[in-house]
């Protein structure tokens, strides 16, 4: 059988997809595939006055996924039918993708209303710490520890304190939830500061 697609037009990055070196050799290049929703479950929140401050984020959902055990066969598969030039899986039946109907059945996320945006140009200590009311030590490339995260802001908050505080530490786990579960990224434990900015303007537009 004739390996990969009949015509280039569409698919022109064929010659460094993973198909094209799976069609001429035993086996394809490795793949390293991260799964960060363990550490998201062992994030318990039993205050009422974060997880409020969560849902008017519109992250409430969201936050009550998960860790399951995933079918890593069925993921490669995926992966090998995966075309980045046309956002499409492409098997044999068809073209199917990811819709933003997906997004929202499974993530329970908004997919409609303003578009949320911010510029990149921020000193991103500055503005962590102006969100957050603290930043880490280091932050290189403006990228943050989601164990730092998790160290600094699960711990349990007295009855008594301004409701400032409240939402940072809802910020922090939305953070935290961003980077392990949303987000997640090759760089296994970290999560980048403009999702703080991000999150700002979105609960500014839902407020």
């Amino acid at each position: 059988m004739e390996p990969g697609p009949s015509s280039d037009e569409v698919l022109y990055d064929q010659p460094r997809h993973r198909s094209h070196v799976i069609s001429f050799t035993e086996r394809g290049p490795d793949i390293v595939m991260v799964d960060h929703s363990l550490s998201h479950s062992r994030w318990h929140i039993e205050d009422e006055r974060i997880i409020a401050a969560v849902g008017r984020a519109g992250f409430l959902t969201c936050s009550k996924l998960r860790w399951m055990r995933l079918d890593w066969p069925l993921l490669t598969a995926l992966i090998d039918g995966w075309r980045p030039e046309t956002n499409t899986f492409h098997f044999r039946m068809g073209e199917p993708t990811i819709t933003l109907q997906d997004v929202a059945m499974i993530l329970g996320l908004r997919i409609d209303g303003p578009c949320v945006t911010g510029s990149e140009r921020h000193f991103w200590p500055i503005k962590c710490e102006e969100l957050l009311g603290v930043a880490p030590e280091s932050m290189p490339g403006g990228n943050i520890k989601l164990k730092w995260l998790k160290d600094t802001f699960s711990v349990p908050l007295p009855f008594d304190v301004p409701p400032i505080l409240i939402e940072q530490h809802a910020r922090a786990y939305i953070m935290h939830m961003t980077g392990s579960i949303l987000f997640s990224d090759s760089s296994k434990d970290k999560v980048h500061a403009r999702y703080h900015f991000y999150q700002y303007l979105q609960l500014c537009l839902l407020i």
